[in-house]
């Protein structure tokens, strides 16, 4: 009750002070409670296994940067909880510089991140820095630079340190200019053909050639099947195109006041509805990956803040209409927490995603009880 009582709190004094640094910042220190001082999610025990016996398991298990600070927090004899404080300062630090590229209005931006994707990038650690990488790349899509393209692909590689999948956001230099008809036809033959050799060949013997990386080979093991948790995949789906339709509706409103915004805003908009619409190409995939939707996840972040600049711009633009901002954010909600709360006890087919239980199970919350 609480926590609920708070995040309400938060989330209205946001809207209230949307550009309020002292409310942006009480966001950023309660992620930081949360995600440092959290005992159990998802993934903790996994991470926390590997984290102990790092010194016989192999200082290389995960990905290169996640794990020099791994290395780093072990030989100064940290804790895994200690080491989990310090990836929450980096992760709040980053998260906020981020934001600042997108938008204005930081405290809004942030508190809407905070209801999720929040509760799910703390608990998968890895994937949480790799999305926040990725977003930040992805800036460079929407400027005028004449490199712009060149940095977003050392963006996605330095993302690949933290999470080796982040790889496939290299499709964002597919959707940059939007989906025409030509782009739509290689999808489809594109789709085809992977979707041909998953069900037919061996993908798994191909892969395991280059590397012996079991986190890697995992994903293409047939074992891996998520086809029998219906309840899961319809609500992927629920999220993807709640997401198509969400993002369809900041872009048309940035459209309508285009004359009243910047233009990275515009562009934005334009990319994340190309993008989510891109992201079908995953749906066949959910029946047989029980984590390709994680990677519309790891793009939500776009979405978060230009729906927050979408938000300000069709206030300033009908004065004396100002309650219309329910309108988007109760959208916003309705479509993404119900689907949230269904799966707050199952963690079969996403990782703990319940920002409620994460609180519950946080160190400075137990202590306090």
């Amino acid at each position: 009750m609480l926590f609920c009582v708070f995040s309400f709190f938060l989330f209205l004094t946001a809207y209230l002070k949307p550009k309020s640094k002292v409310i942006s910042f009480l966001v950023l220190g309660t992620m930081w409670v949360l995600y440092g001082f959290n005992t159990y999610s998802g993934d903790f025990v996994a991470y926390e296994y590997v984290y102990n016996d790092l010194w016989n398991i192999g200082v290389m298990h995960f990905e290169p940067a996640y794990s020099l600070i791994m290395i780093l927090c072990k030989l100064l004899n940290m804790s895994f909880i200690m080491f989990k404080v310090v990836l929450a300062t980096l992760y709040v630090l980053l998260l906020y510089q981020v934001t600042c590229k997108y938008t204005q209005y930081c405290a809004l931006a942030l508190a809407l991140y905070f209801l999720y994707p929040f509760p799910y990038f703390m608990s998968v650690l890895r994937g949480g820095f790799a999305s926040l990488i990725i977003v930040n790349a992805a800036h460079h899509l929407c400027s005028q630079e004449k490199a712009g393209n060149i940095k977003f692909i050392f963006g996605i590689l330095a993302a690949t340190m933290f999470h080796y999948t982040s790889i496939f956001f290299f499709f964002l230099l597919f959707v940059k200019n939007g989906l025409d008809k030509k782009k739509i036809t290689v999808l489809l033959l594109g789709i085809m053909l992977f979707g041909t050799l998953y069900m037919k060949a061996d993908l798994y013997a191909i892969v395991s050639r280059f590397t012996e990386r079991e986190k890697t080979l995992q994903w293409f093991q047939r074992t891996n099947i998520a086809y029998s948790n219906i309840k899961g995949i319809i609500c992927a789906w629920i999220v993807l195109f709640g997401n198509i339709f969400i993002s369809w509706l900041i872009k048309k409103y940035h459209n309508r006041y285009k004359n009243s915004c910047r233009e990275r805003e515009l562009k934005l908009s334009a990319l994340n509805l190309n993008s989510m619409l891109f992201m079908l190409v995953l749906l066949p995939f959910t029946f047989f990956q029980n984590v390709a939707m994680r990677f519309v996840w790891e793009l939500l972040p776009l979405i978060i803040f230009s729906g927050s600049n979408a938000i300000r711009l069709y206030e300033k633009s009908r004065p004396g209409k100002k309650k219309s901002f329910i309108f988007i954010i109760g959208l916003i909600i309705m479509i993404w927490m119900p689907v949230l709360l269904v799966y707050a006890n199952e963690p079969y087919f996403f990782t703990e995603i319940s920002a409620f239980r994460l609180f519950e199970n946080n160190l400075l919350y137990q202590m306090m009880i």
